[in-house]
């Protein structure tokens, strides 16, 4: 018994001496900080946004961005409570209770995935602190939150929190995250709106509905859940609520908005960080208003009653103008994508040449039945006429030919992030599970006018505090992703896009430019429709299509609309001096080689050209040095023939030459051991085939033929080619005519 005594003391002692530690270590660390009234609600803060000259475009000000909690409805407030703080009315700002719960849970569960926070630590952390997770910053919010809740009430605090948090997008408190999300005022918000809204601050970026609607409508479906376990609405209500997606708002036709909403996506990652550091802060971006105006001018040119992006980046991938009447939108791509993962890594791995001849036809390959549009093949074409075409079953042959799996690489390296069920066939022609934005795939182009180079796109240049210190700056690091011959070999084959391909109605005054359009779709009608075109200094991308993937008519494709469009955009371009006709740098590892076209066109063999070949037989071709053939033709310098067909009737040999049309030849005939020259096709007129009729009956003859070639005076003997050798019939010597005296 005594002995128990003395172990309970001895554990009592040392719990107080912990406790003495905890509590010392807690005053001293948080000795030095105290609440800061001015930094919970900054009426005088803003964030100025500047174009690519430096003038001021928008202001986002703390001073509009403010709302009372009494011209807030209940649901607003309830909202909020139901799913960041269930206790929220009855702790004195830190919620000991649910952070025992918590603690146990990640316990259990080995991980940090549970929090605690209260709202009034959420509020501290959003203006006062960092956000890293240490211990001392824990302390320091503890003790800052109990400051706060024995300044300010309940009311009050919940007013100050939903004026300060970040809501996505840019966008900090409930008026600005209203207008942004809804277009409505916070005193308007509906009971659905208003758990949306909750459901995004947890995680802003993974949240928002513009970054991934599923998630942002089923979140705000917890919230309702939460509202209604605790007693806020009725069990109607959440019927009536439930599953059912709030209506987002219409981006508007506003240039600066459009492109400040970029901005805004682009640096939603460093908000979420920076909540506090990013407000009194100016942002220079790369918004150039002159080029803006050329897409306004020409957005509408052809209206066909659907949704609309245009985007427009420099060489360096630098986004300059945009805009768009439904936002940053994932969708199906079409062949917009085929350069990029098909034919730029079948070059680049030395697969195939641009002028490789490929079987265009139907295809199964493991089940998988691609076609071409309107189910029209064009049999054996040249990888580059394939792409020029954008021939279906030649994309999936090829990339079954590169393997799925050396191919994804390489859209990873231009900013292209797939999903795990995007590894098939089926993504040669764009088709995705989760789709990708236009952004995405016109910066991705920058890889074809930046000679391989990919640079990460962006809208910003800097970030300035209102003291001139620098929170961002844009570093424009490039990865080298295609040699520059492989993008060569690319853009000759995106020029003839434009002279015979699906590119054709892109009729512009400046000669270098290069395209790609896509479709997505079936025969009752598009979903997608897409043209990206570029020069040295532009990548310019037009999408067509519905946000809700209504269908558009079929003449509404990537070849049509979008493609006029941009065509517009690039004449305005350089009618205002705004860009240059300035060619595509060569690649000096690049080599154009003469192609013998016989052997090409006849057998789809690639060999280089003898050096005496007639123009009219020579196909000029590019080749990257490392990969050019080596096989060398002797169609001319040492001719050769297939032997040709001897026969006999009516007492008259003929003989019937073959590939006249590339040699001249000389015919010798032998009998009785006398062998003489009987025809030279140079001297003498024939049709394919020369006659013989001076023959003698009953008699053994042999033919050979010389097929030559001759060129500058010089002439190039083939072999000889022999004959089987013909005996004549046991016919009467005065039917020899030839051996008649003449009078």
């Amino acid at each position: 018994m005594k002995k128990s005594i003395k172990v309970l003391l001895a554990l009592f002692g040392i719990f107080i001496i912990l406790l003495i530690f905890c509590l010392s270590f807690y005053l001293v660390t948080t000795a030095k900080y105290n609440l800061d009234e001015s930094k919970i609600v900054n009426l005088n803060s803003t964030v100025e946004y500047y174009d690519i000259n430096g003038k001021f475009i928008e202001e986002q000000s703390g001073g509009v961005a403010v709302t009372e909690i009494k011209e807030l409805s209940n649901h607003v407030k309830n909202a909020f409570i139901s799913i960041e703080d269930k206790r929220f009315y009855n702790h004195k700002g830190v919620d000991f209770r649910g952070l025992a719960r918590a603690s146990v849970n990640n316990l259990k569960s080995h991980s940090f995935k549970q929090g605690a926070s209260t709202i009034s630590q959420q509020l501290i952390k959003n203006t006062h602190l960092s956000n890293e997770k240490t211990l001392k910053r824990k302390l320091v919010e503890f003790k800052l939150a109990r400051q706060l809740e024995k300044k300010y009430n309940k009311d009050e605090i919940l007013e100050k929190y939903l004026n300060t948090i970040y809501f996505g997008d840019g966008c900090y408190g409930i008026t600005d995250a209203s207008m942004h999300y809804f277009g409505i005022s916070a005193d308007k918000l509906t009971l659905n709106q208003s758990a949306m809204l909750a459901g995004i601050i947890k995680a802003p970026s993974t949240y928002s509905p513009f970054n991934n609607q599923e998630k942002c409508f089923n979140r705000k479906d917890l919230v309702l859940s939460e509202m209604y376990n605790q007693g806020y609405i009725t069990k109607e209500q959440l019927d009536s609520n439930y599953k059912v997606n709030p209506i987002l708002k219409e981006n508007s036709n506003g240039d600066v908005y459009d492109y400040v909403y970029l901005v805004k996506k682009q640096l939603s990652d460093f908000f979420d960080k920076s909540a506090y550091q990013m407000k009194n802060v100016k942002i220079y971006t790369y918004f150039n208003p002159e080029k803006q105006q050329i897409i306004n001018e020409n957005f509408n040119n052809y209206d066909m009653g659907t949704d609309k992006s245009i985007i427009l980046t420099d060489n360096s991938n630098k986004i300059i103008a945009y805009k768009s009447t439904c936002g940053e939108i994932k969708r199906q791509l079409g062949s917009v994508i085929k350069p990029l993962l098909v034919y730029a890594p079948a070059l680049e791995n030395n697969l195939v040449h641009n002028c490789t001849i490929i079987d265009d036809e139907k295809i199964d390959i493991n089940g998988y039945t691609p076609s071409n549009v309107n189910d029209k093949y064009y049999g054996k074409v040249s990888v580059k006429y394939s792409l020029a075409k954008s021939l279906n079953t030649c994309a999936v042959k090829l990339l079954n030919y590169v393997k799925v799996e050396n191919a994804l690489p390489y859209l990873e390296k231009v900013g292209i992030n797939y999903g795990e069920n995007d590894k098939s066939l089926a993504l040669a022609l764009g088709s995705s599970e989760n789709g990708f934005t236009l952004k995405e795939i016109t910066t991705a182009y920058n890889v074809f006018n930046d000679y391989g180079n990919y640079t990460l796109p962006s809208c910003v240049d800097k970030i300035i505090t209102e003291n001139g210190r620098i929170l961002f700056k844009e570093y424009n690091q490039k990865t080298k992703v295609f040699s520059d011959d492989t993008v060569e070999l690319i853009n000759d084959s995106l020029k003839d896009c434009i002279e015979y391909g699906t590119s054709k109605n892109l009729k512009s005054n400046l000669s270098n430019i290069r395209a790609k359009t896509g479709t997505a779709g079936n025969k009752n009608g598009n979903t997608d429709a897409y043209s990206i075109s570029y020069n040295p200094n532009y990548v310019l991308g037009v999408w067509y299509g519905n946000k809700t993937n209504k269908l558009m008519e079929n003449k509404v494709s990537g070849g049509t609309y979008p493609t006029l469009t941009a065509s517009t955009i690039w004449n305005d371009l350089q009618k205002r001096g705004l860009t240059d006709d300035v060619p595509f740098e060569k690649s000096e590892n690049i080599v154009e080689l003469n192609i013998d076209k016989i052997s090409y066109e006849k057998d789809n063999k690639i060999e280089i050209a003898d050096e005496i070949a007639p123009e009219r037989y020579i196909l000029k071709e590019k080749f990257r040095k490392n990969n050019a053939p080596i096989d060398k033709s002797k169609r001319f310098i040492s001719p050769t023939i297939e032997t040709p067909q001897i026969s006999i009737n009516n007492n008259i040999i003929s003989i019937r030459l073959c590939q006249t049309q590339l040699y001249n030849f000389i015919v010798f005939k032998e009998f009785n051991g006398i062998k003489r020259k009987i025809f030279d096709t140079k001297y003498q007129s024939f049709n394919n085939c020369i006659f013989d009729q001076e023959i003698l009956p009953n008699t053994l003859y042999s033919y050979s033929v010389v097929p030559y070639y001759e060129k500058d005076g010089i002439i190039y003997n083939g072999n000889p080619v022999y004959l089987n050798k013909i005996k004549t019939d046991n016919f009467s010597l005065q039917d020899i005519w030839w051996d008649k005296d003449v009078n």
